[in-house]
């Protein structure tokens, strides 16, 4: 099991190549120059965006390669064969979440403020982003295979690219608004539990996949 989790991680940061990097980061210093005080929270979303984008990248190169047919024939149940996926999805969400933190941090000392509520909402954002987005995907994955898998995966890019046009003409202000609804950290525990239970049951639904494809 450990396994099958160490190379679903890696897997990840071999999705990572020089055009991705250089898109990001494009994204990056657009949320830099837009943000303001709020740099910190766009970032943070920016972070859980590409962690998703980078799990559902190494689903693709298992396409390419079949792993999942020589995954069949090693000694693992359907869950731990499919649950090593999920821990990556979990660990680059954790990576997210630091980052998000980082970032966060950083601003507070240029602006010379501290928010907390920022600071919870933006280590919501990196952390939920990557569990939703790949919790949606992969099940299309296990259940009707790669090709089906990489159309699912293009669906969340009509949302994402509206708000990149969105950002990109000026319009920031959903953060201080997101702020203002929230309040504090009420809405962050109802919002976890229900990505855990989103999480759990894609999982049970990729096992039911695998299983009966194996």
């Amino acid at each position: 099991m450990r396994g099958v989790v160490y190379k679903d991680f890696c897997l990840c940061f071999k999705a990572v190549d020089k055009w991705g990097l250089l898109v990001m980061g494009a994204v990056m210093a657009l949320f830099t120059a837009v943000g303001g005080v709020y740099a910190g929270m766009l970032i943070s979303l920016g972070l859980g965006i590409y962690g998703g984008m980078l799990n559902l990248l190494a689903v693709e190169k298992e396409t390419k390669v079949n792993w999942v047919n020589y995954q069949r024939t090693l000694p693992l149940s359907g869950g731990k064969a499919v649950g090593g996926k999920y821990a990556a999805v979990l660990l680059t969400a954790l990576l997210g979440a630091a980052g998000a933190v980082v970032s966060n941090l950083v601003f507070f000392a240029v602006y010379g403020r501290f928010a907390p509520v920022e600071l919870e909402l933006s280590v919501l954002m990196a952390a939920v982003t990557p569990v939703v987005w790949t919790a949606a995907s992969l099940p299309v994955y296990y259940w009707f295979g790669g090709q089906a898998s990489q159309c699912a995966n293009m669906l969340p890019f009509l949302p994402l690219l509206a708000f990149l046009r969105h950002i990109g003409d000026g319009g920031a202000g959903w953060a201080p608004a997101l702020v203002s609804m929230c309040g504090g950290a009420v809405w962050c525990v109802p919002m976890c539990v229900l990505a855990a239970a989103v999480f759990a049951a894609s999982w049970a639904v990729s096992t039911a996949g695998y299983v009966r494809r194996r």
